[in-house]
């Protein structure tokens, strides 16, 4: 647990060091009948010389953890996001980047999650997630042969 805390407190520090970053947001109910929201961040680290001068950038991408939702509207998604990014210092403003599934709640222009996100941190572009498209590629590809489409049954069955 120990290790945990520190790892995630570096994780977090260097987020706030980057110059901007990026959040991708997916929910999911686990096994349990939980629904939980994953948080990866995506952010940009300037490596530094004994001079302190920048002599290299590195990309990270990391998984931040799973947060339990109980509103399923934009809104509450955004509180949740707001309240986690607010606990940990993260300034909104540095968001550049959003991602998430096409599902209008995470979407909608208007009301949707990006657009709320967009309000408050006004450079936080939306991206529809690449890994649902794949997930679209690959269910689309596969519905078309029979040994899948029994083998998918056979697993939802169990």
């Amino acid at each position: 647990m120990l290790l945990s805390k520190h790892a995630k407190t570096k994780i977090f520090e260097d987020i706030n060091e980057a110059p901007f970053f990026s959040i991708i947001i997916d929910t999911i109910r686990d096994i349990s009948k939980i629904d939980q929201m994953s948080i990866v961040f995506r952010y940009v680290k300037i490596i530094k010389s004994s001079e302190n001068i920048p002599v290299d950038i590195k990309i990270f991408e990391t998984f931040t953890g799973f947060y339990e939702t109980h509103d399923h509207t934009a809104s509450g998604l955004k509180q949740l996001i707001i309240k986690e990014l607010e606990e940990k210092s993260i300034s909104i403003s540095k968001c550049v980047g959003q991602g998430y599934e096409r599902a209008n709640v995470m979407s909608g222009n208007y009301n949707g999650l990006q657009a709320k996100l967009k309000n408050r941190g006004k450079n936080a572009d939306y991206i529809h997630c690449a890994s649902h498209n794949l997930n679209f590629v690959l269910n689309d590809a596969v519905n078309g042969i029979s040994e899948s489409v029994n083998f998918f049954e056979v697993v939802e069955y169990l």
